[in-house]
């Protein structure tokens, strides 16, 4: 019974270890771009990057640019994704494969939802 007890906390340690590092991974960078979409005042543009085999299969993350101060922010990481449908719905709203978001606010990551 001390043995059966063993494995089952080994085991659930192990699940934790790997929830931990699939939840808390942060969105990597890098990629190739495929995709940049200007807000319509011009003041920040989306750019959509291409991760090829990640997870094995495609991923798309997305960045946020404020083209004023050049700072940037990740806002959208899918998989599995190959491609990135970038439309403005306001100044600081834009809608990526069909998930709206506020660009200074959200983030969308398939990890959470």
């Amino acid at each position: 019974m001390k043995h059966i007890k063993s494995i089952v906390t080994a085991l659930i340690i192990l699940l934790l270890i790997v929830f931990y590092f699939v939840q808390c991974t942060p969105i990597p960078q890098g990629g190739e771009l495929i995709n940049s979409v200007e807000s319509p005042d011009n003041a920040y543009t989306i750019n959509a990057y291409l991760h090829e085999n990640s997870l094995s299969s495609d991923a798309v993350r997305c960045e946020v640019v404020n083209n004023v101060n050049d700072k940037s922010r990740n806002i959208y990481w899918d998989y599995p994704r190959s491609s990135a449908e970038i439309y403005w719905t306001g100044e600081e709203s834009v809608n990526i494969n069909g998930v709206e978001l506020n660009i200074k606010t959200d983030i969308y990551d398939f990890r959470w939802h």
